[in-house]
């Protein structure tokens, strides 16, 4: 029978105490012998953050061509399919 316990493991500690090197280590070679999954909120955060003002420019585009053209702005959002 297979073990299909889902377990988890909150790493906790101030900024720069190593963290994501043990998450990755621990993604790596597993623990216990059984595989890790290593999900860093910190380096997903620090992307959020870096591309926000990107992000903010683009949809402050998209609202504006919105209220001149909506189609315009659907476009966009989801651009066509090339066949």
């Amino acid at each position: 029978m297979t073990d299909t316990r889902n377990d988890a493991m909150l790493l906790l500690g101030p900024t720069g105490s190593g963290k994501t090197p043990l998450g990755d280590l621990l993604e790596r070679r597993g623990l216990g012998g059984r595989r890790c999954v290593h999900f860093d909120f910190g380096a997903h955060l620090r992307r959020i953050v870096k591309h926000y003002a990107q992000l903010g420019a683009m949809l402050k585009t998209i609202s504006v061509t919105a209220a001149m053209d909506p189609e315009s702005a659907w476009r966009m959002l989801i651009p066509s399919r090339r066949e």
